[in-house]
């Protein structure tokens, strides 16, 4: 039997998984050691973090209590006013923050939604939803009880729909007969003309002919 036989042979590959085992045995050794050691860091940090967090509770509530039997309304009354500001306080970041990233939920995936019903060319789109954020400000309006975005009033798909319509919106609308892959617009040759750049060129093209058309976004 050659070389290369007892290679492919169970024999060989078994002989071959062995060497490999037993040439890895201090790496993976090594390896599990290091994991011990960083689990038991971890825990003993969170054992800690927690040990910190009663402590402070436990302080927090001593203060409290001696306050409430010292009979001082003065400190009683600053003492609830400090809790329930930062209470409210807290509260308040979380739905703040809640709320803006709705917001931006909302927008994104209606203007993103909107600008494709609209037939607006694909590598024109995301340009598009930057330069319409930043120039008309969408806002989040109730309709019917669910959280609607808006321009100007209207929905995005209706806002969309009339600005593709207009002068801006025809150059970045995309060629019926290209399946998306360029813009078509008023002047039918694919290029806009109402600013400086290239709308069907390069990016450094198309980056020119938004920020003199959107000179917000500069």
């Amino acid at each position: 039997m050659d070389i290369k036989e007892l290679l492919e042979s169970d024999e060989g590959k078994a002989l071959i998984a062995s060497a490999v085992e037993e040439a890895t045995k201090p790496l993976v050794a090594k390896r599990d050691e290091l994991l011990g050691k960083l689990k038991e860091k971890n825990d003993k940090l969170t054992e800690a973090e927690q040990i910190a967090k009663d402590a402070a509770e436990a302080k927090a509530k001593a203060e409290e209590e001696a306050i409430l039997k010292s009979g001082d309304v003065e400190k009683i009354k600053k003492q609830l006013e400090d809790k329930y500001t930062k209470e409210i306080e807290t509260r308040d970041a979380s739905i703040k923050d809640k709320d803006s990233k709705l917001h931006g939920l909302l927008v994104d995936s209606g203007l993103t939604d909107a600008l494709s019903k609209a037939g607006v060319a694909p590598q024109f789109q995301e340009d598009l939803r930057l330069a319409m954020k930043a120039k008309y400000n969408p806002q989040i309006a109730d309709v019917d009880g669910k959280p609607t975005a808006q321009i100007d009033g209207k929905s995005l798909t209706d806002f969309v729909s009339e600005w593709s319509q207009g002068d801006q919106g025809k150059p970045y609308i995309a060629a019926p007969n290209n399946g998306g892959g360029g813009a078509n617009g008023a002047n039918g040759g694919g290029k806009a003309n109402t600013a400086k750049g290239d709308l069907s060129g390069d990016k450094k093209s198309r980056t020119e002919a938004f920020r003199n058309q959107y000179p917000e976004l500069s």
